[in-house]
């Protein structure tokens, strides 16, 4: 009798191992190149503990992935491929099939997310992942009423990492897509997220947008490394867009149809620092290079930066009153104004060099020293815009 219960016990024993070690934060798998695995994305991120790790094999993934909980999510390399894609959910024989999100910005058109993160407490972090909505060819136009923002990944209230992803097509044929998002909404959050050495390609619409989009709310980015390359949509294209946000815009580079970086103020909080950028106009349409709100609460500095064949290099907009901001060691290149000051007198230019502008710099304070700017093969160094 004794021999026959420890033989239970020990049957026993693999199951109970099994259902234990299901219950907490492991590495789970997703696809075919391993023996126990989840068919797809989303059934391995609704059923892992949390802080867990889902390795997704190469393959492609025809869904929407919705993440509430601190995870890691990551494409992995078997035998010769390396391409985990996920791509639109299509309905059979019909369009594809999206769950919307409202739009933070309070858009009428609402936000198709190919991955969604609101996960409030912990981190998300997401790498090596292909995210394709090139597919997508039923999509409404941005004036047609029932648009909606096709976007590769968007992050809602949620702290990660966005790390060697390669996001393509987003918006391709509707001009309504955004590459990489995130948003603090909530007026009790506080975010970080970091997106680094990021392939962000034939984006219509925003390449990357990071935003406090509501009072109160915090967001701290560093935003670094990435490669963008913008397709036209008939709201504007934007490479990175962001607006009340804190942080770092450093060393990406920026191909783009109509502006480079456009930094729109908002929810200011400060400091922010964009720094040794690569932004070159992919249009002859194109209109600023950079474009930068300075407000009373941020602490700016645009440096090291490089701007190519816009028409216009660098423009500082005024909000309310205000502060200093240091513009040092840009190069503009092929442009009709090269610095517009918008009479911010508290600006501090120094090493920027302005090379073939019809204007160099324009409205420039009274008694503004221009000794920061250095101007080649400019038809007149200073602009006719007026200050008094």
């Amino acid at each position: 009798m004794k021999s026959l219960l420890m033989q239970k016990t020990y049957l026993l024993v693999p199951v109970l191992f099994v259902l234990l070690s299901s219950s907490f934060a492991g590495t789970y798998y997703v696809g075919s190149c391993h023996s126990s695995s989840y068919s797809t994305i989303s059934a391995a991120v609704a059923a892992v503990p949390p802080s867990s790790t889902i390795d997704v094999c190469p393959g492609t993934y025809p869904e929407q992935v919705f993440i509430y909980q601190p995870l890691t999510l990551q494409g992995i390399k078997s035998g010769n491929n390396d391409r985990a894609r996920i791509v639109v959910p299509i309905s059979v024989g019909g369009p594809p099939a999206w769950h919307l999100v409202p739009d933070p910005d309070g858009y009428p058109g609402q936000v198709a997310p190919q991955i969604f993160v609101n996960a409030p407490t912990g981190t998300v972090k997401i790498s090596n992942l292909t995210i394709d909505a090139s597919g997508e060819t039923t999509a409404p136009g941005c004036t047609i009423p029932g648009f909606w923002f096709t976007t590769a990944i968007m992050y809602q209230d949620s702290s990660g990492t966005v790390n060697e992803v390669n996001t393509v097509g987003q918006g391709k044929n509707s001009g309504c897509g955004v590459g990489i998002r995130a948003a603090a909404v909530a007026a009790t959050s506080s975010d970080s997220v970091t997106i680094t050495n990021n392939s962000i390609q034939d984006t219509n619409y925003i390449g990357l947008y990071v935003e406090s989009a509501s009072s109160g709310a915090s967001l701290k980015i560093n935003v670094s490394g990435n490669t963008l390359v913008l397709g036209g949509s008939p709201l504007g294209s934007f490479g990175i867009e962001l607006a009340g946000v804190t942080g770092t815009i450093a060393s990406n580079s920026i191909e783009a149809p109509d502006y480079g970086i456009a930094q729109l103020g908002g929810n200011d909080v400060g400091p922010l620092t964009i720094s040794n950028n690569i932004v070159h106009a992919n249009s002859p349409a194109a209109v600023w290079g950079m474009e930068v709100t300075v407000a009373s609460a941020y602490l700016q500095t645009v440096s090291g930066n490089k701007i190519v064949d816009f028409y216009g290099g660098i423009s500082l907009t005024p909000l309310l009153s205000p502060v200093a901001v240091t513009v040092k060691s840009n190069v503009i290149v092929n442009s009709h104004t090269g610095i517009d000051l918008r009479c911010i007198s508290s600006s501090t230019l120094s090493g920027n060099i302005v090379n073939n502008a019809a204007t160099g710099i324009d409205n420039v304070p009274t008694g503004f020293s221009l000794a920061g700017v250095s101007f080649y093969n400019v038809d007149q160094i200073k602009g006719s815009g007026s200050c008094s």
